[in-house]
């Protein structure tokens, strides 16, 4: 569920907010949501842990022990706090700054962040995901659950007649989340994520360390339990790099961050009372977002390949500044063993352009074109697999319909090379795919259809599918 956004703070104050990100005052409890991961280090080395006692009570330490040896910050401290900052791995959770020196519009910044995991398992098509969400403004926790049924399931094969073709989403919320046994990487620049657990007394937990994934989540009665390991990291040198690019600096809206474009996992599912039953292998995706609210008109598409020998995956957004729609912002990143392509609006050089979006016809398509090559991307869904809606922090304190997704896309590549921008000579093709059983995602401002042109049988059909899900 990827976004990519634009700035809003001035240098001077992203300066005051790097600052006040080590010199922080804020001991109020941001319990409620993720925090980092057990002290794992890729090269299988180890970091010393901390005591537990939950987040909050970390947080009061580290913060008081800051307070006592920081002044206000001169420009010299403001600089190694933006050192500090920086260290951050994007992966691990980010401690909300409540500094007046951050404008109160974007106070706590993030004011949400959320984990996002999708499976899909290649022998049976059956796909499963889990976002887990905070909104640290309102103290609330929020774990959905998404799942598409393979065509056994539907066809009455497995005893089962209950689900249709399409992808489901249940949810539960929670002001009980905690963070277990924090641990906060502060001493050098952050190539590995830290990890952390998470648990909600009613919901489950997560866990993540820099090799592997671990959740057990129950939401509704459909329970979810996966293992994730051998990451296909979107950089391979350096795991803190991402789709935004350079924009990973920057206080935006929205941040996105993927870690992972392909995971091995292995994972359980079952529905209540044993009508959707499923345990198998499968492939992962593992992103995340953080910010002060989900953007709008936004697009996301993901993707595997039948062996996972290649992966696509991208988003679309605009932003609401000041009253006024930016234009469409826009990152992506193709993986085969043809070709690796990222592009990304922020960076030099590279034009996104013929954005087509018919989120009532469920399509996308978009070309980018930098330097030395094109990619030409079209994804397609029956508008009908869409899930219900999910919610997220629209407006700092409200959980709004954000977006439905389906797990059920067709997402078609084409890759081309050619001389500098293409502006001499031909283009050749030199990498085509097609990934089915993709995912694809809708704001839900795209998808709000005005009732006068929804017939009777349209409304009857969506109270149904509402319904359906705690039937």
């Amino acid at each position: 569920m990827g976004t990519i956004g634009l700035t809003v703070l001035s240098s001077t104050q992203l300066q005051k907010q790097r600052a006040q990100h080590v010199n922080s005052n804020c001991t109020r409890h941001w319990r409620c949501f993720t925090r980092p991961r057990s002290a794992v280090v890729r090269g299988g080395g180890s970091r010393s842990r901390r005591g537990g006692g939950g987040v909050r009570a970390v947080a009061e330490e580290r913060s008081k022990g800051l307070a006592s040896k920081m002044k206000e910050p001169t420009s010299t401290e403001q600089t190694m706090a933006e050192e500090a900052i920086l260290s951050q791995h994007p992966l691990d959770p980010h401690k909300p700054n409540y500094s007046p020196l951050v404008p109160e519009f974007a106070r706590p910044y993030p004011s949400f962040e959320g984990w996002y995991t999708r499976l899909w398992d290649p022998e049976t098509r059956f796909s499963v995901a889990m976002i887990m969400a905070t909104n640290y403004a309102t103290q609330e926790s929020q774990v959905t659950l998404l799942f598409t049924p393979s065509a056994e399931d539907i066809s009455g094969q497995n005893g089962n007649q209950k689900y249709e073709l399409r992808t489901y989403a249940v949810a539960d919320m929670s002001t009980d989340a905690r963070f277990i046994d924090e641990v906060y990487k502060e001493d050098s620049v952050a190539t590995e994520p830290v990890g952390f657990e998470w648990v909600a007394p009613a919901l489950g937990r997560l866990k993540i360390t820099a090799n592997q994934i671990e959740l057990d989540m129950t939401v509704k009665g459909y329970k979810f339990k996966a293992h994730l390991t051998d990451e296909i990291l979107w950089n391979a040198d350096k795991s803190e790099k991402g789709p935004e690019g350079w924009a990973r600096y920057l206080p935006i809206p929205t941040h996105w961050y993927v870690y992972s474009l392909g995971s091995k996992a292995e994972y359980e599912f079952s529905a209540p009372g044993g009508a959707l039953v499923r345990k198998g292998t499968a492939v992962g995706h593992v992103e995340k977002n953080w910010g002060l609210t989900f953007p709008n008109g936004h697009v996301w598409f993901q993707g595997f390949s039948e062996n996972n020998d290649a992966q696509i995956i991208g988003s679309a957004a605009f932003f609401k500044v000041g009253g006024v729609n930016t234009p469409y912002v826009l990152a992506m990143g193709y993986r085969s063993p043809v070709v690796s392509i990222d592009m990304r609006t922020n960076d030099v050089g590279t034009i996104f352009k013929d954005i087509d979006i018919r989120p009532l016809e469920g399509e996308f398509s978009v070309k980018g074109v930098k330097a030395s090559h094109t990619i030409k991307i079209h994804a397609k869904a029956d508008p009908w697999t869409l899930c219900e809606p999910i919610l997220a922090p629209m407006d700092k304190v409200k959980w709004e319909c954000a977006c439905r997704e389906t797990f059920l896309a067709e997402i078609s590549v084409e890759v081309y090379e050619h001389s500098v921008w293409g502006i001499a000579g031909e283009d050749k093709l030199i990498d085509k795919k097609t990934f089915k059983y993709a995912g694809l995602e809708f704001g839900e401002d795209l998808l709000k259809e005005p009732k006068e042109k929804q017939g009777k049988e349209g409304q009857d059909r969506q109270i149904e599918r509402s319904r359906a899900i705690d039937s």
